[in-house]
Formats: structure tokens, sequence, C-alpha cells
């Protein structure tokens, strides 16, 4: 039998933000390929808000003229 930890992390947006949920499980994995489960726990946390970059007129001008 050996230890196993699982970490499981998914980004999910709820009320027009991003959330990291986490579920963490731990157990021991069986001869037989099963998974005896000890403990499991979860938690979520809000992601920052992504920054919106913000050009000056010279770079407008240059995405212009590449256009």
């Amino acid at each position: 039998m050996r230890e196993i930890v699982v970490i499981e992390r998914v980004i999910a947006p709820a009320n027009g933000r991003n959330i990291l949920q986490e579920r963490r499980y731990h157990g021991l994995l069986l001869a037989d390929g099963g998974f005896r489960l000890l403990a499991c726990c979860g938690k979520r946390c809000p992601l920052p808000r992504a920054v919106v970059p913000r050009f000056d007129e010279r770079t407008k001008k240059h995405r212009e003229t590449a256009a």
C-alpha cells in the first residue's frame, strides 16, 4: 500500500469573477488498484480580476500602420 495525495484545481466563474476551487484527497492506493480515502478537504479562493493593458497613442499608431 502506498500513500498518495491527489490535488484537483478548477477555475470556475461565479458572479462575474473567477474562483479557484481546490480539492485535496489523501488516501492509500491498494494492491488491487483501489483507493482508500483517509481525508479530503476543499477551499475556494477568489482570483484577482485580469488587468486590461492600456496602450498609449504611439502603440495605437503602430498597430494601425501594421494592419
